[in-house]
Formats: C-alpha cells, sequence, structure tokens
C-alpha cells in the first residue's frame, strides 16, 4: 500500500563544527506549493542579488534550454529556522521527460525559483567513474487492494509502462556529489495496475570524501499506482564542516491511467547553500 513519504535533507551537523540544516524532503502526497509560471523570453540564469524582501541566493549550473518557463515556488518558514518547499510533476501518457532546476532561493521570503522545462532525451550524468554504486530490482509486491477482475464481454486493453525518476545534487562547479534514482514498470488498464517490477539506484562521489551512512528501499502497488521509493543518507566530513544529504524519499509513481508522477519537496538553511546546487530533478519515460 502506497504511504506518506517524507524527504530529502542536506545538513551541516552541529557536532561536525557547523549549526547549518538544509533539508530536501520528498514526499509521496502533497500539493504544488507553486505561482508565477512565466515562459521565458530569454535562459533564465542563476543569480545573486539583494532586494527589500531579502537576498537571493544562486542554486544552479549548467545550461537551461531557452525554452523552458521560470516558476517561482512559495515556501513557508518551518519550525527549524529554514525554508521548506513542496513540488509536483506529472508526465501523461506519450509525455517523454520534464525537468526542474533550482536557479535561486531567497531565505527571507522563503522561495525559490526553478526553471522547469520537457525534453525528448534524459539529461546525461556527468558522474565521476571513481564514483561508488549500490542497485537492485526485484518485483513489486501487492497490497490487498492490488487484483480485480473485468468484464467478460469486454476484456480491458492492457499497456505496459515504465519510467523513473532521478535527484541529484551538486557543488558550484556542477560536478554531481550524490544521487539516487528510483524506476517503476507497471501494467495497467485505465482502471488498475498490475506491478511488474521496480529498482533503485545510488552513487556518490567517494573519492571526494562522500560516503553511503543509510538507506533502504520500498517497492510495491495497489491497484491504483505502482510505486519505487528510496531512502539514502550521504555525508562527507570535510565539505563544509560536516555535511549529510538525506534523500527521504526520492518516489515515482506510475498510475492506473498511464500517466508517471513524482514528488519533490526540500528544506533548507542559510549556509551550505551556496556550496552544493539542487535540487535537479528528472522525471523521465522509457516506455
Amino acid at each position: 500500500m502506497i504511504g506518506k513519504i517524507p524527504g530529502l535533507l542536506i545538513r551541516s551537523d552541529k557536532r561536525r563544527l557547523s549549526a547549518v540544516t538544509i533539508m530536501i524532503t520528498i514526499t509521496t502526497l502533497f500539493i504544488t506549493v507553486g505561482a508565477g509560471v512565466a515562459n521565458a523570453g530569454q535562459r533564465p540564469r542563476a543569480e545573486i542579488r539583494t532586494t527589500a524582501a531579502g537576498r537571493w541566493v544562486a542554486a544552479a549550473h549548467g545550461v537551461i534550454p531557452a525554452g523552458s518557463k521560470t516558476q517561482v515556488v512559495q515556501g513557508w518558514r518551518n519550525g527549524q529556522g529554514s525554508c521548506s518547499f513542496l513540488v509536483r510533476d506529472t508526465l501523461a501518457q506519450g509525455q517523454r521527460s520534464l525537468q526542474r532546476q533550482s536557479l535561486s532561493y531567497n531565505l527571507t521570503s522563503c522561495q525559490a525559483r526553478m526553471a522547469v522545462w520537457t525534453a525528448s532525451t534524459a539529461v546525461s550524468s556527468p558522474r565521476n567513474t571513481s564514483g561508488l554504486t549500490r542497485g537492485g530490482t526485484l518485483p513489486a509486491s501487492p497490497s490487498a487492494a492490488a487484483h480485480h477482475s473485468g468484464s467478460l464481454l469486454q476484456p480491458l486493453a492492457v499497456s505496459s509502462s515504465s519510467g523513473y525518476v532521478d535527484t541529484h545534487t551538486s557543488d558550484r562547479f556542477g560536478i554531481w556529489v550524490n544521487e539516487v534514482k528510483n524506476t517503476v514498470n507497471w501494467t495497467w488498464d485505465r482502471t488498475c495496475v498490475d506491478g511488474d517490477s521496480g529498482s533503485y539506484y545510488y552513487w556518490w562521489l567517494s573519492n571526494d570524501g562522500w560516503q553511503l551512512e543509510g538507506n533502504n528501499w520500498n517497492n510495491g502497488y495497489s491497484c491504483s499506482a505502482a510505486q519505487s521509493s528510496s531512502y539514502a543518507h550521504f555525508y562527507n566530513y570535510p565539505f563544509c564542516g560536516g555535511t549529510d544529504v538525506y534523500y527521504n524519499r526520492n518516489v515515482v509513481d506510475g498510475w492506473y491511467n498511464g500517466r508517471l508522477t513524482d514528488s519533490v519537496g526540500w528544506s533548507l538553511g542559510e549556509y551550505c547553500t551556496a556550496l552544493l546546487t539542487g535540487p535537479w530533478i528528472s522525471l523521465v519515460r522509457t516506455r
């Protein structure tokens, strides 16, 4: 049964020389808290500028396509002294890929500017080949409500689909430092889902001090949707006086009507925001 999914946390541990907390949370059930989506006449750029409402801190790297849109996501002040944000993206049947990247943050007004665009291919992964990986694939486990019977007079047409959500964090030079990817494969007939399999993949830049501290993976389906969901905790002591990155959780859902969705929420503090960039979220349909 598909449950609530908490998210991705980037934190400088107080025990390790810094009192910073940067948290990114990935959740299954939430609403999009975005506002002010507009077509970008020119390529969105990362920026650092001071306004009456506070200072905007750049959070982008790489090339943002000229056809992208800029979305201002309004967050809120949480009980940990930082800002929290929630977004959600969907690919309808036939849509290939949707990309989302943070451009800048205003930690005074709790706002985030994000570039959002569709693409015909997935974003390439500029990983360092010396990094370490972990992954696995298993058949999906059904919930009690997963099975159904169609009409004997009008058999339901069954389709098979697959896709993934890939979320990563980078340094200021655009080098990926860690990544979590979840894949879902499912069959559907517009009334219910029969799960096939799901998989997870973790990567971290081990030669730069990053290590995998902990992880778990959930894989299952109900009549409404099939889901692959991961928790992963990465840690780097030399970086920013000790930095944790929690993906808690990274979630992708394949639905009874062929839709593919992801759910991403995150929170961030004030200091290490200028040293790590992201999140960069790729929602991709592979079949």
